[in-house]
């Protein structure tokens, strides 16, 4: 918006608007370029953020299994308790049912599915069966690349916490 300054007789623009159009101009023109660029920018940037959350969106399908397991708090609970006992040669399922408020078929359950995530281990000794906890490494370490993953793309993202 141009401001004309009023005087005493005829509508006269101050002597500085011819430099101050020019300015104006030249503004508007570097803007004009640079939109293009930016766009072109946000365009590139759009895309690697896409290619960045489907890639977390895969691990996070690949991690789909030891969520599972570790979201449930009696699995969690039999985790704990396999590791408070200690025993180096592993632990009975008796021993575990013991120590838990769990039926045998309920801790046999729990146990196939911490065991199907790899965070459980079985040894057999004729017909008894020895169960401890040795995470697997490949699923640990994809959880944790996931994890990390994730928190690096949030880190990225703008704070929105502000309060009014």
């Amino acid at each position: 918006m141009v401001s004309i300054f009023f005087t005493k007789g005829p509508l006269r623009r101050p002597a500085c608007y011819k430099r101050f159009k020019r300015l104006n101009e030249r503004r508007y023109n570097r803007l004009e370029n640079a939109e293009p660029q930016k766009a072109q920018h946000d365009e590139q940037r759009q895309h690697v953020d896409s290619l960045e959350i489907q890639q977390l969106a895969e691990e996070f399908a690949s991690c789909r299994k030891i969520l599972l397991a570790l979201g449930d708090e009696n699995r969690q609970h039999l985790i704990v308790e396999t590791i408070e006992i200690g025993k180096c040669d592993g632990v009975r399922m008796g021993e575990i049912t013991e120590r838990t408020h769990l039926s045998r078929p309920a801790v046999s359950h729990h146990l196939q599915i911490l065991k199907g995530a790899g965070l459980v281990k079985m040894r057999r000794e004729g017909t008894k069966n020895y169960y401890y906890f040795d995470a697997d490494a490949k699923a640990m370490n994809g959880l944790l690349h996931m994890l990390m993953h994730a928190k690096r793309i949030m880190e990225d993202q703008p704070d929105r916490s502000y309060t009014k």
